[in-house]
């Protein structure tokens, strides 16, 4: 008897000791889960704060970017049309966080609204609505191809030609803040000679190296290989974009 009450205190204590061990792991488990969640939190609140100096820098450098949440919006001369008319880049690109994309939507769009009114979008697709008939199937608003049968390779090599010419100029890598806007792109005609022209920058980076690739551009020591369309050699209209350095926003944290 005697042997049967001590099994049984035994197993007590041992069911005691399992549930103080459970108690104590579950007040570490829940510390350590509310210390990761206050990291993010933080890491979070950094990101937002770190991604509004990247729209603000858009804005000193003269870059007004709207990000229309419209499939409508989706095409190519209603962005021809926005940013030859009032000076605003059309964005479809997605940005990978909503918080940020958020953010980056109300300050851009503050500024639109001040400057063209609150029916800034609606008045846009009106407006282009009535000039779209008129304008020849894949050509632009000023009468270039959009589509031609090109060699894409050009694109690699004149890439390729212009960061090279930086390097040698020490004008990049560029030692600025690392969450300033990472991006130049420049819109430009390739002529039936193959010859580059009327370069326009749509998304500034830098104001000296803007100008430079733009003069690099023009004075490029080859020729693309003209467009055809049936044969037949036409001037058309490309877009060549540079990114430099590492977007703090696309990087994996830890």
């Amino acid at each position: 008897m005697k042997d049967k009450k001590t099994i049984y205190q035994i197993f007590f204590l041992i069911i005691f000791l399992i549930l103080v061990f459970l108690v104590i792991r579950r007040h570490y488990i829940i510390k350590d889960l509310n210390s990761y969640n206050t990291k993010i939190e933080k890491r979070d609140s950094t990101e937002i704060e770190n991604y509004k100096i990247q729209v603000y820098r858009n804005l000193e450098l003269g870059n007004i970017i709207a990000y229309p949440n419209n499939n409508i919006f989706d095409r190519i001369l209603l962005d021809e049309f926005a940013y030859k008319k009032y000076g605003v880049y059309l964005c479809h690109t997605l940005i990978l966080d909503e918080d940020k994309e958020k953010v980056a939507k109300s300050i851009m769009d503050s500024v639109i609204f001040e400057k063209y009114g609150q029916n800034f979008y609606i008045k846009l697709l009106q407006e282009f609505d009535k000039i779209e008939n008129t304008i020849p199937q894949n050509k632009t608003i000023d009468g270039y191809y959009l589509t031609v049968k090109q060699d894409y390779d050009d694109i690699a090599i004149t890439r390729k030609y212009i960061l090279n010419q930086l390097k040698e100029r020490k004008l990049i890598p560029l030692n600025q803040n690392p969450f300033y806007p990472r991006v130049l792109r420049i819109n430009f005609i390739v002529s039936k000679k193959g010859l580059i022209k009327n370069p326009q920058v749509l998304l500034k980076y830098n104001q000296k190296i803007d100008s430079t690739v733009v003069i690099l551009l023009k004075e490029l020591p080859f020729k693309w290989t003209p467009g055809t369309i049936e044969g037949k050699i036409v001037e058309f209209q490309q877009q060549i974009v540079f990114e430099f350095g590492v977007d703090p926003f696309y990087r994996k944290v830890d």
